[in-house]
């Protein structure tokens, strides 16, 4: 049987292109050629050929690009239906239409000089729309800086007249989607293994600081071999940055049913989005449809905020476990407790694959063996502890209650509080915030160990996994770290100059202004002023109403200035924020607030037996001894 470069010289001899004399001297040459690394397909064999054959003149570009397409089935000269096609793109000729959609047309094209097909030209030509353009360029800028091969790469850029073109390498093959809709659904393991590729791509990106924003099926492409490749950054957003202002209040960016549920927000998305879609496409993949399902945006919307789905063990409850709880945790609706990197993602499905269980928050029963019973912490608010047969945590034995105690969820951690007899570490408790590795007796149990898996014992995304960060953002400032003693005080007005940016050195100060207790006591005060001053108590409600009115929208405003300085999405609760502050203080520099008191604080103890109460004034000070020594 005749190879097709064989069949290819016959045909040009029969067709008269070129003579067996001339030709003859190019077939010893590349059947000589030196042996590559890999096992080229013969069509790509025959293109090598003919590009060999153009650049030494024997034939021209259309002669070789019609036998290639007369011997392999594909398309041959341009049509000149498509304007684009046969123009030159920096280095590249674009060749064949092969996708059209909201971000431009998409190409086949092949490398001047060479009849090699193995690019795509993806050109943006709408110079009306700006904010289009401006995320066609900086789709083209992001994935450049982005090597993995789990990632289409760019290997090209420019202008070509009035339109914008990248050019990206080509590969055979269906995307992700449409695989899916072939097969209807995966094995637990083969999805797993396609979880892990997203995964692994996604943590590259995530390093760079980059964030998808659009992860799904349709933008990931099955290559041959069964690698798969995640394309089109054309949503992606770097951390810290405000996308240049092509996010428009009220734009839905995203597609719904992969959204997260803090994207159909204010739009301050982190990694943990990207993760919540992974989520969505493992649930997927394993059940044929996606947990979130509905007829509109709105529909969506509500379901994923309000995390509406059929948990996956239900839909599948021959899943293994493990599979499960990774699927649940990167659905939480609370990013807190979300898988908190793509890195430790891919640990956790190694694992899973191995058979072994995730590094998910949980309750172990016996430390020291990987077989010991595990009570997981994910996917639910609180958890009930004791000797109903209907808890969370089923425990049997002596002075063990129906309902023993509860374990909530909170960003300062797993917060357990007890009816029963229960020690933690030893010592007796009544309710205490759990630490990683807490050793915890309910009753005359056995002894439990809390495990803060891959949470850690942060809630902040940026200090979880320092190794995957660019560096904390409050430490590439000058200034003395370690944020020792009181913040200075400085002029009021300067003061308030830095809070409106939430400058590095008065976050505490923002902290602390953004406290609903303080606004109420201040506003408050200068009601009774006002009041002493002769002013009517009945005209001043008015004026009280719009003091919290300007309280809450400066709240706001030092949120956003916090989250683009920090680049934590914390919102706007004082207390995830200081929950934050402790952990991060020992890295910024010191802080400074204008003059005045600071926000109040108060510690009140309860001894029991009748004794009085005891306060301790928290108002100034950072760090507070309670105990019997003089010290305290």
């Amino acid at each position: 049987m005749q190879s097709l470069i064989e069949r290819a010289v016959e045909t040009m001899i029969n067709l008269g292109i070129t003579n067996q004399a001339a030709v003859a001297p190019y077939v010893d040459k590349w059947i000589n050629r030196p042996p590559d690394d890999g096992t080229q397909e013969e069509d790509s064999e025959l293109a090598g050929f003919l590009s060999q054959l153009f650049q030494a003149k024997v034939i021209t570009r259309n002669q070789g690009r019609t036998l290639l397409a007369m011997l392999t089935g594909g398309a041959g000269a341009p049509s000149g239906e498509d304007p684009n096609v046969g123009k030159r793109f920096g280095s590249f000729v674009a060749e064949e239409l092969i996708g059209e959609g909201a971000m431009g047309k998409v190409y086949r094209a092949c490398k001047d000089g060479t009849l090699q097909r193995d690019f795509v030209v993806k050109v943006f030509s709408n110079v009306n729309d700006s904010i289009g353009m401006a995320r066609f360029r900086r789709e083209g800028d992001l994935m450049t800086s982005l090597d993995h091969p789990n990632i289409v790469k760019v290997v090209g850029s420019g202008q070509e007249g009035q339109a914008a073109f990248l050019v990206l390498e080509y590969f055979e093959g269906p995307t992700l989607a449409e695989m899916l809709e072939q097969r209807g659904r995966f094995s637990w393991k083969s999805a797993t293994r396609a979880i892990k590729q997203i995964a692994a791509a996604l943590a590259v990106a995530h390093e760079q600081g980059i964030i998808h924003r659009d992860i799904k099926p349709h933008n990931v492409l099955v290559a041959p071999g069964g690698m798969l490749k995640v394309f089109d950054f054309g949503l992606a957003k770097t951390v810290g940055s405000q996308s240049g202002g092509l996010s428009q209040a009220g734009e839905i960016l995203g597609s719904p049913a992969y959204m997260a549920p803090e994207q159909w927000g204010d739009h301050k998305v982190d990694r943990r989005a990207d993760l919540f879609a992974l989520g969505v496409i493992y649930y997927l993949l394993i059940c044929g449809e996606t947990p979130f399902k509905g007829r509109t945006p709105a529909d969506y919307a509500w379901k994923i905020r309000e995390g509406h789905y059929e948990p996956i063990d239900k839909v599948m409850p021959e899943l293994p476990p493990g599979v499960a709880q990774v699927v649940t945790q990167l659905l939480e609706t609370d990013r807190v407790f979300r898988t908190p990197t793509a890195k430790r993602l891919v640990a956790d499905l190694d694992r899973v694959l191995q058979s072994k269980s995730p590094n998910i928050p949980r309750l172990e029963a016996n430390a020291s063996a990987e077989g010991g019973a595990l009570y997981p912490l994910v996917g639910r608010a609180s958890y009930s502890v004791g000797s109903d047969f209907e808890a969370n945590v089923f425990l049997d034995g002596n002075a063990i209650f129906d309902a023993h105690a509860t374990i909530e969820r909170t960003e300062a951690g797993p917060l357990l509080t007890c009816k029963g007899p229960t020690q933690v570490n030893g010592k007796p408790v009544e309710e205490i915030v759990l630490r990683d590795k807490d050793q915890i007796v309910f009753g005359e149990s056995t002894a439990l160990r809390y495990r803060a898996g891959n949470i850690g014992k942060r809630s902040s995304t940026r200090h979880l996994d320092a190794s995957s960060e660019q560096g904390s953002p409050l430490n590439d400032s000058p200034g003395v770290g370690g944020n020792p003693g009181s913040p200075i005080v400085i002029s009021g007005l300067v003061a308030t100059a830095l809070q409106s940016f939430a400058h590095k050195t008065v976050l505490l100060s923002c902290f602390e202004s953004m406290d609903p207790y303080s606004i109420e006591r201040d506003l408050d005060r200068s009601r009774r002023r006002l009041v002493d001053g002769g002013f009517a108590e009945g005209a001043l409600d008015e004026i009280h109403q719009h003091g919290l009115k300007i309280g809450q929208e400066r709240t706001w405003k030092l949120a956003d200035a916090l989250f683009t300085t920090t680049r934590e999405n914390l919102g706007r609760s004082v207390e995830a924020w200081i929950t934050w502050w402790f952990e991060a203080r020992s890295k910024a520099p010191r802080q400074l607030r204008g003059p005045g008191t600071r926000a109040r604080g108060e510690l009140v103890i309860r001894p029991g037996d009748g004794a009085p109460k005891i306060k301790a004034d928290l108002s100034e000070g950072e760090d507070w001894v309670v105990g019997r020594s003089d010290d305290a």
